[in-house]
């Protein structure tokens, strides 16, 4: 048996694998803690391999049993109990991994009440953290304006208060935005971007900012209650902090943006 630890956002984690190549897939993507710490865990994984078959459709199943869920696609299998705090990840290659766990931290978070995981870039100025949802938003946070297209795994780690929210370093989203993000920093602003041949920033009403963040939340909703849970932390976020829709020119630096 292999075993590591490692911390997302405020959140620990001990991963138990059956092998050290299933150990080296998550390690791949997830950094791993030096030592062992001496804080109790807030969940423990233990990872499986030789499951399923490579993805062919986007169809999946969850079956909800009290304090246990359970997701299933083809090439993953998470039986998650969030009342024993342990889960099991039943994969068929590193892909599968990194998919699981995204699935599994972001179910794992709103539960709590904690925070949620959005597709978005994200850059830092004057400590403060703008959050820049959706595709174009993640490419401009990364200096990319000509990539064609952004990886749909990239999120950044939000936590929510009544109070604001703050940015954490993410590992979901490192090759883009999050590489921007090296400390926990308190959000300014939120800005949904649009190419245009004119600058302009317009601020959004909350209701109409909470359903256009609400596409870009990472989350396989499996009943009433969890959706209700993310609208809950979607409307703390959007009466604590501002959002605005942006119109662009190609090009034009993200300071120039979000100012």
């Amino acid at each position: 048996m292999h075993k590591i630890h490692t911390k997302i956002g405020e959140h620990l984690f001990k991963i138990e694998a059956d092998s050290a190549n299933l150990m080296n897939m998550f390690v791949k993507h997830f950094s791993c803690l030096k030592t062992v710490p001496q804080e109790p865990v807030d969940m423990t994984l233990h990872i499986r391999g030789g499951y399923g078959t490579p993805i062919i459709t986007s169809d999946f199943s969850i079956a909800q049993k009290k304090s246990k869920q359970i997701f299933r696609q083809d090439d993953r299998l998470i039986d998650m109990n969030l009342e024993n705090r342990s889960a099991n990840l039943y994969v068929y290659n590193g892909y599968s991994l990194k998919k699981a766990f995204i699935n599994l931290y972001s179910s794992f978070i709103v539960s709590r009440g904690w925070g949620l995981l959005i597709h978005a870039g994200c850059v830092v100025e004057n400590e403060m953290a703008y959050i820049l949802p959706g595709d174009i938003g993640n490419r401009l946070a990364a200096g990319m304006n000509d990539l064609p297209e952004a990886d749909p795994d990239e999120g950044i780690l939000v936590k929510i208060a009544d109070q604001g929210a703050v940015v954490f370093p993410s590992p979901f989203g490192k090759s883009l935005g999050s590489t921007f993000i090296e400390d926990p920093s308190p959000v300014d602003s939120i800005h949904f971007l649009r190419q245009s041949f004119e600058k302009k920033r317009t601020r959004l009403g909350r209701t109409q900012g909470l359903l256009r963040l609400l596409d870009m939340v990472f989350y396989s909703p499996n009943s009433m209650e969890q959706t209700k849970r993310i609208i809950d932390l979607l409307k703390q976020l959007v009466y604590a902090i501002p959002i605005y829709d942006c119109c662009y020119k190609k090009n034009e630096p993200v300071s120039e943006l979000i100012s």
